[in-house]
């Protein structure tokens, strides 16, 4: 984790790994574009502890892919 503390690292994890932010409430969710899209991929960005540090994370949500989970 040293070398990604010195980089610009992004990297993805399914929910399962973030239950807290995984629950939370769309209306704090913004679209990612501007458009008239009609199910757009929101996402929401906040800062948690992770790997002993604080450090930024943001939460995506795909409608498409949240009705196909269902």
């Amino acid at each position: 984790m040293a070398w990604n503390d010195n980089h610009h690292y992004k990297t993805w994890y399914s929910r399962h790994f973030a239950e807290e932010l995984a629950g939370t409430d769309l209306k704090v969710f913004s679209p990612l574009r501007a458009g008239g899209e009609e199910d757009p991929v929101l996402a929401y960005r906040s800062r948690t502890e992770l790997w002993g540090k604080e450090r930024t994370v943001v939460v995506t949500h795909n409608p498409k892919t949240a009705r196909k989970t269902r």
